[in-house]
């Protein structure tokens, strides 16, 4: 993401859920001074676009892949007051790169905002993983082994960066809490 995308307060964010072949799409992070996490393909919705589309095309910005939106599956409120809106989208099961202009792979980007890179992991493993927001965990759990429902899931408002930012151990104990 650009730093004019930084989310700021009440801007609208929309990030893709993708599961083929037994493995979900994730984008793994980490930050200076933070160990590793993982984040759904997403970012901000821009002015002229739907939650939709920018779901869209940061799964491509972000992965190289191209999908097609399903459905819209999860709402929240970030704690900055806009929308974050998750969408079940079906992309091949293809080797991801972060494509060549995006601004993740710019040095300055990874300089300030640290290593991000996507990554296919096995259903299996996600469960130990720390995912953020960490509601995101129980709420997947619940969708791979029931299904993805038919009718929007509101998660209320969750903390996205105020979790990130606190330290590794905190994180730890989040994440062994939410298991």
């Amino acid at each position: 993401m650009h730093k004019r995308n930084r989310p700021q307060s009440g801007r609208n964010r929309a990030a893709a859920i993708v599961v083929a072949k037994g493995h979900v799409l994730l984008m793994e992070r980490q930050r200076p001074g933070t160990s590793i996490y993982y984040v759904f393909p997403g970012g901000e919705v821009e002015k002229h676009e739907t939650p939709r589309t920018a779901a869209q095309r940061e799964l491509h910005e972000e992965t190289g892949l191209r999908g097609r939106v399903i459905k819209r599956v999860i709402t929240s409120r970030t704690i900055s007051g806009g929308r974050q809106d998750y969408f079940l989208v079906q992309a091949p099961f293809l080797p991801v790169a972060v494509p060549r202009a995006a601004p993740e792979r710019s040095p300055a980007y990874r300089q300030s905002r640290g290593l991000t890179r996507p990554v296919w992991i096995p259903i299996s493993s996600i469960f130990r993983l720390r995912i953020f927001p960490p509601e995101m965990r129980r709420v997947l759990r619940r969708f791979l082994h029931d299904g993805f429902p038919a009718s929007v899931v509101n998660l209320g408002t969750v903390g996205f960066r105020e979790k990130v930012l606190r330290t590794s151990k905190q994180n730890e104990q989040l994440a062994r809490a939410a298991r």
